[in-house]
């Protein structure tokens, strides 16, 4: 037990700062955000010359916002997944049936890192930003432009760090199974078109660990990444890498922390609450109420 002990209090501490590092980077990505998006609006509509700049850079900020909170979710267990099978089982199966879980999560975080270096300093790495630079020209520089690297770093960043969540996951998984009654490190900071034949065997496997209580990430990648080298197809699973990556940049995804957002802003500021009353107030007289009450407010909601 001492073997394992002393790795998971040095790993935890090294974790939790870690990533209290990266929590606090990515509010100030978030926070970035809000103001690229705000100055976009105000020099397009009332200025009337939009920046040209603005939509890459809060794209860029959404990728390392991402990058940087993802691996604080994955070790408060944040990430969906489908758990009634080891929470069925009793504690020791269970037990065991997540250890397999993080050793494959392991196995598929070890190959992004691996394939995220080599993208970052491959050829795809590279490229230039179109239109983000570093203005240097302000206090007498030359503009430093955005390499692709710099973006595409943010998954890296994120694979690493989700490695070193996983080994401790690991650590006090087997730890749990050997002692029972063991007080565990705590985080203070925790915040409540492929072949035919390859699609066949896709949704089984993939079913197959969405039952066990894989999040649904893991199994997303472990699947098809699987039946790639199982077909002699590794090369092809940095196309994995890449799908992730592209599936972040996006800039239509930034709706969702800028909505997470104002739902958060609307609840602390009471408009929340004031919303549903008044739509009490107009329908909570009539029969079914509660049904009209829920409908209006949805209607004010998207308004909103």
């Amino acid at each position: 037990m001492i073997v394992l002990w002393a790795p998971l209090r040095l790993l935890s501490a090294v974790n939790s700062f870690l990533l209290l590092i990266g929590r606090n980077l990515a509010w100030v990505c978030l926070a970035a955000m809000v103001c690229s998006i705000l100055a976009q609006v105000f020099f397009r509509y009332v200025v009337g010359n939009a920046l040209p700049w603005s939509e890459e850079l809060a794209r860029f900020l959404m990728l390392w916002m991402t990058g940087l909170i993802a691996p604080s979710a994955f070790r408060w267990g944040g990430f969906v997944a489908i758990d009634m099978v080891p929470m069925a089982l009793p504690r020791v199966p269970g037990l065991i049936v997540n250890l397999f879980i993080l050793l494959a999560s392991l196995l598929v975080l070890s190959v992004g890192v691996r394939l995220g270096y080599g993208e970052i300093t491959g050829f795809g790495g590279r490229f230039n930003s179109p239109s983000l630079k570093i203005p240097l020209s302000l206090i007498g520089g030359e503009n430093i432009v955005v390499k692709k690297a710099w973006m595409m770093a943010s998954l890296f960043v994120f694979c690493v760090l989700a490695v070193l969540v996983n080994i401790e996951l690991i650590l006090r998984n087997l730890i749990s199974i050997l002692d029972e009654d063991a007080e565990l490190p705590e985080d203070r900071h925790v915040i409540a078109a492929w072949p035919t034949e390859m699609l066949l065997w896709f949704l089984p496997a993939f079913l197959v660990l969405l039952m066990i209580g894989m999040p649904v990430f893991f199994a997303l990648l472990v699947a098809p990444g699987a039946l790639l080298w199982l077909d002699g197809q590794e090369r092809n699973i940095v196309t994995l890498y890449r799908n992730v990556y592209n599936g972040m940049d996006s800039f239509p995804l930034m709706a969702l922390p800028f909505f997470m957002l104002a739902g958060e802003l609307m609840n602390r500021g009471g408009i929340t609450l004031r919303l549903v009353e008044f739509s009490q107030a107009i329908m909570g007289h009539l029969r079914g109420g509660l049904a009209h009450v829920n409908i209006l407010s949805s209607i004010l909601f998207a308004g909103l």
